[in-house]
């Protein structure tokens, strides 16, 4: 494809076409790698990682794929420390798929959440990301996790099944709810 676009680049009509199959290309891939990382054994890298910096700079990130998509984070930490021993690729990708997920539905100008607090005699750390969107019907929240079930026109319904699973390798917990 970037061959024939530099070919037919006195074409505008024809780099039009060109960008609409370089645009499904690159859908198909995306397609491609959420079944294979929901097919796929896990393998966690633990490290040292602070789950505040990371997740801003995964909203960073989703901010930036999604420009025209108008909210805000706002950030309430109740922790005393937000660091843990957890595989930064993956927890970005459950993140990742939070994040887009509350952006789709979140009307403009609202904001997304982000509630972290240690809550257990353990230590353990609790992240809730709360959005402004309709919330979920009862069968949405039974079904969230499902792989293949999706609300959306688009997409594999793989993102929360893989996040879900991502979670659970990390001995953790997930739950959507509407409140």
């Amino acid at each position: 494809l970037e061959m024939l676009q530099l070919e037919v680049e006195d074409r505008p009509e024809a780099l039009k076409l060109i960008q609409r199959a370089q645009k499904a290309q690159e859908d198909l891939h995306r397609l491609y790698e959420e079944v294979r990382q929901w097919a796929a054994p896990l393998t966690l890298r633990r490290e040292a990682c602070d789950l505040r910096e990371l997740w801003k700079e995964v909203w960073c990130l989703v901010k930036q794929a999604h420009p025209a998509r108008d909210a805000r984070l706002v950030e309430e930490v109740a922790c005393q420390d937000s660091v843990c021993q957890i595989d930064p690729f993956l927890i970005s990708q459950v993140l990742r798929n939070i994040f887009e997920n509350a952006l789709e539905v979140a009307p403009p100008g609202s904001t997304i959440t982000v509630c972290c607090t240690n809550s257990t005699p353990s230590g353990e750390i609790v992240i809730a990301i709360k959005d402004q969107g309709p919330g979920l019907s009862p069968e949405q929240q039974r079904r969230i996790f499902e792989p293949f079930f999706t609300t959306k026109s688009k997409g594999t319904g793989l993102g929360m099944a893989i996040a879900e699973r991502i979670v659970h390798s990390h001995q953790g917990e997930i739950a959507a709810r509407t409140t």
